[in-house]
This record gives C-alpha cells, sequence and structure tokens, in this order.
C-alpha cells in the first residue's frame, strides 16, 4: 500500500485517474503528461495484480497493490 494525507480524489475522477492522458481539472498548469498512472495499471494488469484506490477527500489517498 502506497497513501498519502493530501487533498484525496474526488469519486467522479477515480473512475477516470487510470485512463490514458487523463488529467484532472483541479491540476491545469501541473507539469506532466498524464500517462503515469495508466502505464502502472497496465503493467499490474499483465502481472495478474489488482489496483485499490482508496480516497477520501481532504484526508488522502490510498493505493493498494494485490499480487
Amino acid at each position: 500500500e502506497i497513501s498519502d494525507n493530501g487533498p484525496g480524489i474526488p469519486p467522479a475522477e477515480i473512475q477516470r485517474i487510470f485512463e490514458p492522458f487523463y488529467r484532472s481539472p483541479r491540476h491545469t498548469g501541473v507539469k506532466g503528461s498524464g500517462v503515469g498512472l495508466s502505464l502502472v495499471h497496465s503493467i499490474m494488469q499483465l502481472h495478474n495484480v489488482s489496483v485499490d484506490v482508496v480516497s477520501e477527500e481532504g484526508k488522502g489517498t490510498a493505493f493498494r497493490l494485490r499480487f
């Protein structure tokens, strides 16, 4: 599990974070191509690893990798 105590991810955005080139409208002006999470998700699927995302706005996000 990898977690943080940042602003969290709104529920509507969690549905899209693994899409290639998806960038949150809240992060305008932030550098990046929007392929990082998509790439991680693809690699994990190739190795039959599931990725669960648990997030609460204002409290942070956790990514759980299940091998």
